[in-house]
């Protein structure tokens, strides 16, 4: 679901080269041509900006622009796809939030040996591995955070993230 999307006036027309001055003019490279009006200029910049925050990739952007304006695919994701790493620093340049996580990953393992994690007395000993990718207000490029932890450090995390989650769901209800 993409709210960016979703506000992308009703019989949008953009051609692959409106989309790359679209994103000239968003970098600051050039002025906004008057065959563009200014309400599709500005939906399509935020698009891309939701793309860059939720750190999709042009494939991503793409099958989420088919599901609901299949025309615009090219459009949108070409430009996008050509000048990420100019969107993400245009964004990180002007952006005053905390960090975005794009992606997150675990695994979970037995010990096989005593000392293979360079811990003596752990032979047999479950861990999960937990790796957080996350893109850092003011980086271009993905960041990437990992935790090794046993069931009871597994179990704190896990109620400490759902005393967040529930305090944040109060706060939403208002």
């Amino acid at each position: 679901m993409s709210r960016a999307i979703d506000r992308l006036p009703e019989g949008t027309t953009v051609s692959v080269e409106d989309g790359s001055h679209l994103m000239t003019v968003l970098l600051g490279e050039t002025s906004l041509s008057a065959s563009i009006s200014k309400d599709v200029a500005i939906a399509v910049w935020n698009v891309w900006r939701e793309g860059v925050e939720n750190g999709w990739t042009e494939i991503e952007l793409s099958d989420r622009i088919k599901e609901k304006k299949g025309a615009l695919v090219d459009a949108l994701t070409t430009p996008y796809k050509d000048r990420l790493a100019d969107l993400r620093k245009h964004f990180a340049s002007i952006r005053y939030d905390d960090s975005t996580v794009v992606d997150s990953e675990w695994i979970v393992t037995k010990e096989k040996e005593s000392g293979s994690s360079g811990l003596v007395g752990r032979k047999g000993r479950t861990t999960c591995e937990f790796n957080l990718k996350y893109l850092a207000a003011g980086k271009v490029d993905t960041e990437e955070l990992k935790l090794n932890m046993n069931k009871e450090e597994l179990q704190d995390l896990y109620w400490t993230l759902k005393k967040a989650q529930n305090q944040m769901n109060k706060i939403a209800q208002g």
